[in-house]
Order: C-alpha cells, then structure tokens, then sequence
C-alpha cells in the first residue's frame, strides 16, 4: 500500500511504500494516491467476500440451517446473544446468494441489500 505523509520539516508530500520512501510528490497526487488505495481497498475487501460467500451458502444448506433444514436456525437461536429478526438473517443469506451470482456474472434479483446490511452489521 502507498502511504503519503507530509513533511513538516521540507514542506513537502512524500509517497511511502511498505514503509520505503518513494518519492516528493504534490498535494493533487496526495489526493489521487489516497483515492488509489481507497480504491485498491474496495477491490481487496469485495475479492475476500467472493472467495468467502460460496462457502457460507454451502455451510447454510450443508448443516441443515436453511429452513425446513434438518437442524434449521430459527428465531430463538438468534434472539439471544445476537438480537437479530430471523427475517433479516434469511434475507442476509439472500443477499450473500446475490453476491455469488454477481460475482459469476449471472443475473441478480433487485433488492435493498444495503437495507440488509446495515441491519445487521457489528462493525459501527
């Protein structure tokens, strides 16, 4: 990743990567290299959920979870600790199944899959 600092000291941009400088660089290509990872992150970050979606939805179905599944997850498994609505988990695994499609380039449904995401994501 491409690290841009500025230096007090020179009154200058610098570009760092992994740590190793690079070069001086202006305050317009500090924007666009900050934009470029944020970029390069994005990629990163949608890479790691279409290597790890397909294996979700099989551990859903493979385990029996899914519903009329042999061991499926209902509401009082997620009541607590997790407080989430079983309407929101299934429509979850809806949009992890809309993920692998778009990822295969197949068609996928409409939804409010951000709606979704929202509801049910721990990270903020």
């Amino acid at each position: 990743m491409i690290e841009v600092k500025y230096s007090e000291t020179r009154e200058k941009w610098m570009l760092f990567k992994d740590g190793v400088f690079l070069t001086y660089t202006t305050e317009d290509m500090m924007s666009k290299a900050n934009f470029i990872n944020k970029v390069l992150n994005t990629a990163t970050t949608l890479a790691q959920e279409f290597d790890q979606a397909p294996d979700t939805e099989a551990v859903y179905f493979d385990r029996g979870y899914n519903s009329g599944g042999a061991n499926e997850i209902v509401q009082d498994d997620l009541t607590e600790p997790y407080g989430v609505a079983l309407a929101d988990f299934t429509a979850m695994i809806t949009c992890i199944q809309q993920l692998i499609k778009f990822a295969q380039n197949q068609a996928v449904y409409q939804g409010d899959y951000s709606a979704t995401v929202n509801k049910l994501r721990n990270d903020i």
